[in-house]
């Protein structure tokens, strides 16, 4: 790895009375976009003109009928299960393919990854609720099990889309839950839960990048990226959930509101992306956090009761409808290989 890189200054002086204003009144919804994106879009301005120097940097390479990515690492970037083909030379060692951990971002990740957080607010009210775990108990059962499954996740060489979407979908219900223990449990305000992810989130990015110098999700072949992966994956579910609420509830905006409200962020973000030259790391991660609250309230407004805005087919019915396609989804790409990601690095010894 590369020396350490000063972290950048984010916080220029001009916008600090802006921040306590925000804070004054209680705009908290402001004040989490204001810390995500200051912290997320500093990184990101800062990693583009390093793109192609240093450890970690990775380009798309147009040369392979796959998915492929071209990255520059160490020797110790990666564990040696994960090589499945390599070259060496006088100077260099040129390993042909790495086992990347995580699946290509296609549109069949963002559908799995929108049942799954909706699964993750139904889920977590049935076990609560219709099984009588309580939330307390539901807390321990599925934090154990988030525990269990990201062991197998560590231990795989490389990505299995069962494995994966398992850890995507218990991670899901977890950071739900952590979010409803905050507000229900302790009293703490959705406002004030909502600024907390968002600072954690923050902080998660800031550390990643600052240690790893990238944020891409193509260079997650290391143990120590992964960790920092699932960790931010972890407070994008708790954020989305607090945000999700607070404008579905303590706004009153209505569940079908907010799903559209939440939709038509993400396909902002795609626009802008797609035709206005965003960072396509900086759209990936707020487009990643948007799914959460939006699949939140596609799940309240199904489940709920119709007295309360909802359709009212119960958090049973629910979770079974959204992981059976689930279930037929991920079948469907272990079949196809469609998601998976061929990572080629350039190894400098």
């Amino acid at each position: 790895m590369g020396g350490r890189i000063p972290t950048p200054n984010f916080y220029p002086q001009s916008v600090t009375p802006v921040f306590r204003g925000l804070v004054t009144f209680r705009r908290f919804p402001a004040v989490l976009l204001y810390l995500v994106v200051m912290v997320a879009g500093g990184m990101f301005l800062r990693q583009r003109r390093t793109h192609e120097r240093g450890s970690g940097s990775c380009a798309f390479s147009p040369r392979s009928a796959s998915v492929a990515y071209v990255c520059r690492a160490s020797p110790s970037d990666f564990l040696p299960e994960q090589v499945t083909m390599a070259s060496q030379s006088k100077r260099h060692v040129t390993v042909a393919t790495v086992l990347s951990k995580v699946p290509e971002v296609t549109i069949f990740f963002w559908i799995i990854k929108i049942l799954a957080t909706t699964i993750g607010e139904t889920a977590a009210d049935y076990l609560a609720d219709n099984l009588g775990f309580g939330l307390t108990g539901t807390t321990w059962v599925m934090s154990a099990l988030l525990i269990a499954v990201l062991v197998f996740q560590f231990r795989t060489p490389r990505y299995v889309p069962a494995i994966y979407w398992l850890v995507v979908v218990v991670l899901s219900i977890v950071g739900t839950l952590v979010t409803d223990n905050l507000t229900d449990k302790y009293n703490v305000a959705l406002e004030t839960t909502t600024v907390i992810f968002a600072v954690a989130l923050a902080l998660t990015f800031t550390a990643w990048y600052i240690v790893e110098r990238t944020l891409s999700i193509h260079s997650i072949y290391t143990p120590r990226r992964e960790a920092f992966y699932w960790l931010a994956i972890l407070f994008t579910f708790a954020l989305g959930t607090a945000a999700g609420d607070l404008i579905a509830e303590r706004y009153d905006v209505g569940y079908w509101k907010a799903a559209l409200l939440f939709g038509g962020c993400i396909a902002l973000i795609t626009i802008a992306w797609r035709y206005l030259n965003l960072n396509a790391i900086l759209a990936f991660w707020m487009a990643y956090i948007l799914t959460r609250p939006l699949g939140a309230s596609i799940g309240d407004y199904l489940s709920q009761p119709k007295a309360d805005g909802g359709l009212g087919l119960g958090t049973t019915t629910t979770s079974l409808l959204f992981l059976a396609a689930i279930a037929v989804v991920v079948a469907y790409l272990t079949k196809t290989k469609k998601d998976q990601v061929v990572v080629t690095v350039d190894v400098t010894e």
